[in-house]
């Protein structure tokens, strides 16, 4: 269960460091991306 947890937070914290790189491609998809990402480790982390 821990490793599970772990694993949820590393790709969360890659998430995080390619959102700003994609924004810069294209801003309105990452925004959408982002938010669903968001709401999914959310969910993840419930």
């Amino acid at each position: 269960m821990q490793s599970d947890k772990e694993a949820k937070s590393l790709i969360f914290a890659s998430l995080l460091c390619l959102a700003p790189q994609a924004a810069l491609i294209q801003p309105d998809k990452v925004k959408l991306a982002s938010v669903l990402h968001f709401l999914a480790f959310q969910r993840l982390m419930e």
